[in-house]
């Protein structure tokens, strides 16, 4: 979750930082608008950037969604074996 957190955080401050904007749309794809004053070279280099962060923030978050996933396959077979339990996740 720390690692997740941290991607997140800096894909936040990139774009702030560099006063772009990004939007994706509903199927998951992502856009960016950088501001026309960057060079080529800068706009290539924050464009990937931001494609690798994105990346490794679906990656996390995959691994997060199988991972309650699974807590809740676990809880729901101890519910079944320990009716009385009371979980607190």
């Amino acid at each position: 979750m720390p690692q997740f957190t941290h991607f997140l955080n800096l894909f936040i401050s990139t774009f702030i930082e560099n006063n772009t904007n990004v939007v994706i749309d509903a199927s998951g794809s992502m856009s960016i608008d950088i501001p026309a004053n960057m060079s080529d070279d800068q706009k290539r280099e924050l464009s990937k950037n931001l494609n690798v962060l994105d990346s490794l923030i679906r990656s996390r978050r995959d691994e997060l969604e199988k991972l309650i996933q699974e807590g809740n396959r676990i809880e729901s077979e101890l519910l079944q074996i320990i009716p009385n339990i009371n979980p607190k996740f």
